[in-house]
């Protein structure tokens, strides 16, 4: 079943998930969402995800993240913090142009201990030294499609919204990103809020964490969302071998070798206690696989794998 996400029209649907303390800015946070910017026309701060009812050279702002449109046309990926004291702000922002809009990316955005970092699709786009020991301790709700002031709306698809206590490492990052396939979140112990919009009906999205920062959604839809490949492995999966139905959508979308390597992650995935030497061998032959060739198990082996599509 396809995952599901909420679609945002840019005029006036959003998300409102409330101002409860487990959602201020620390020393160190990280704001991460899965999103799909349609190209709005509305010069300004797209919001994608903010704490921010102004701009961030006004007072009361705390942090946005944004999808960002100059007034010259250029599109871009903002991510803007106020200070502890409240008299001054600074942003990372990529401009990516054509790059931003029409298809899903990855967005990371971080604040430790002074210095932002935006992260798209894995790749660091932009980092500043803002010399801020914290950021504004403000009391405004988070709101996820909608900035707070003004009409910055986002025009698009919204999937997935983490906020963290900490800055998440680039190991952390580059896993979530899976090489393009992407890995839905997980909550840990650095979680404070956790959206994963997969609900797909009613008006209220629900927080997986125990800080309940569930959301009220006004005029957004539902929508197909990101197809991830894979999810985090959970307690629930140990003993159950491989999973037919993943197994089979990598081998469809594989063609000429595309997938393989998604093939191999999910194999490393699996518990191997009850498959461990079939499992260990397919794993090895598919990491040393080349584009269009087959899949053969090593001598002892009974079957040979197309790498192409096959039709079952």
């Amino acid at each position: 079943m396809a995952e599901k996400c909420l679609s945002f029209d840019g005029i006036d649907d959003y998300v409102n998930c409330g101002n409860d303390n487990s959602l201020r800015g620390t020393a160190a946070f990280t704001v991460e969402a899965w999103i799909y910017d349609k190209g709005s026309d509305t010069e300004g701060y797209n919001a994608i995800i903010a704490k921010n009812p102004k701009l961030w050279t006004q007072s009361d702002a705390e942090w946005i993240l944004a999808a960002r449109l100059l007034s010259d046309g250029r599109r871009g990926i903002y991510w803007a913090v106020r200070n502890q004291d409240n008299d001054g702000g600074e942003r990372a922002m990529w401009l990516g142009n054509s790059s931003c809009i029409n298809q899903w990316l990855y967005i990371c955005a971080i604040f430790d201990n002074g210095w932002l970092y935006l992260y798209v699709n894995n790749d660091l786009k932009d980092s500043k030294n803002t010399g801020f020991t914290g950021i504004n301790p403000g009391n405004k709700n988070v709101y996820i499609a909608k900035k707070g002031y003004l009409n910055d709306y986002f025009y698009g698809y919204v999937d997935e919204v983490r906020i963290s206590s900490k800055a998440r490492t680039t190991e952390e990052i580059s896993a979530i990103w899976n090489g393009g396939n992407g890995v839905q979140f997980e909550v840990d112990a650095n979680t404070v809020a956790l959206w994963h919009l997969n609900e797909g009906s009613g008006s209220t999205i629900y927080d997986e964490t125990d800080n309940d920062n569930d959301g009220t959604i006004y005029g957004a839809t539902w929508a197909d969302g990101y197809d991830f490949l894979t999810s985090h492995p959970t307690s629930s999966d140990a003993g159950s071998g491989l999973d037919a139905s993943a197994l089979s959508e990598v081998f469809f979308s594989a063609d000429s070798g595309v997938g393989l390597g998604a093939l191999a992650a999910l194999l490393a995935a699996i518990n191997t206690s009850e498959v461990s030497s079939g499992c260990d061998r397919l794993r090895a032959k598919i990491e040393s696989a080349t584009a269009g060739g087959d899949m053969k198990l090593p001598p002892g082996g009974q079957a040979s794998i197309p790498s192409r599509k096959v039709s079952i």
